[in-house]
């Protein structure tokens, strides 16, 4: 369950919700059904009343995007170098222009927060936005790794590849879709740190990379979901592409190929909040396809 907000941010993302529930004739419902598949299912909306109070609230009743996880490690990645929507006030637009400075103007990436499951230590580990605000280009890179358990398990690389196929799933969905601006929305990456116990599945080598690998026969472990829906403006011209969410994206996709390479430049270039091609990664090819 997600609490409904009680303004008009409430208001939009329920009826994105229910708008790309619906399924309609034409471009925008296959854009609508394509979304769909990107997004956690939406169950309704429930009113929770609190006990002898005559009161409640709303909330959105959404998937477990954990479901089934026995050491759930959930990454909150928010996209987008402008992360105001069209009419934030002035002094909305200034706090979050000062927010996750270290990663959000050159990378369009703000860690919102993350949890993982150490299994060195066999412990959970929980991380929120502050922690996301003090990152840099560096830290956010070593960061990444802590969360993925890169040092210590050799699976982490069949992780990192199954995340990049479901980021590459959401970026051929924005390459192609007009329809919508998505403001201070995220993705949340999540795997089972269960997966990481070597008793879980057989060891072969994998011919294709050069590399050994452990084979498994699905992904259900690994799950990348698009979330958080109340900036979600329809695009100004409807002929354009969500620039500013591409951008951001393809940053995301960028580090965990980089990790997936473990080989990574940082190239800089003149920015601005209002040019979206600002610094990005340079990454080494990859001579295995992911």
């Amino acid at each position: 369950m997600k609490p409904k907000q009680e303004d008009s941010r409430g208001i939009r993302e329920l009826e994105f919700y229910r708008k790309v529930s619906q399924t309609e004739v034409g471009c925008s419902g296959e854009v609508r059904r394509k979304l769909k598949l990107l997004i956690p299912d939406f169950l309704g909306v429930s009113r929770v009343v609190v006990p002898d109070k005559n009161e409640g609230r709303e909330y959105l009743m959404l998937q477990d995007v954990v479901d089934g996880f026995k050491k759930p490690c959930v990454l909150d990645i928010k996209i987008g170098t402008i992360t105001w929507d069209p009419i934030a006030p002035p002094s909305k637009i200034y706090n979050e222009m000062n927010k996750y400075i270290g990663t959000r103007k050159s990378l369009g990436i703000s860690i919102a927060g993350m949890c993982y499951f150490d299994i060195d230590t066999n412990e959970f580990v929980r991380k929120d936005r502050h922690f996301g605000r003090d990152l840099n280009h560096d830290s956010l890179y070593d960061s990444l790794k802590v969360f993925l358990n890169y040092k210590t398990s050799k699976k982490t690389k069949i992780i990192i590849k199954k995340i990049l196929q479901k980021l590459n799933q959401i970026k051929h969905f924005f390459d192609e879709q007009q329809e919508f601006a998505f403001y201070s929305s995220s993705i949340l990456i999540s795997y089972d740190a269960e997966f990481l116990d070597d008793s879980v599945t057989s060891y072969v080598s994998d011919k294709n990379c050069g590399d050994d690998e452990y084979v498994v026969e699905s992904d259900h472990w690994v799950r990348a979901f698009m979330i958080d829906f109340a900036h979600v403006f329809p695009l100004s011209d409807g002929t354009s592409r969500d620039e500013n969410y591409l951008f951001g994206l393809k940053s995301v996709i960028k580090l965990f190929r980089a990790l997936y390479d473990d080989q990574v430049h940082f190239v800089n270039k003149s920015s601005s909040d209002n040019d979206i091609s600002v610094t990005s990664l340079e990454v080494i090819p990859n001579t295995c396809d992911s």
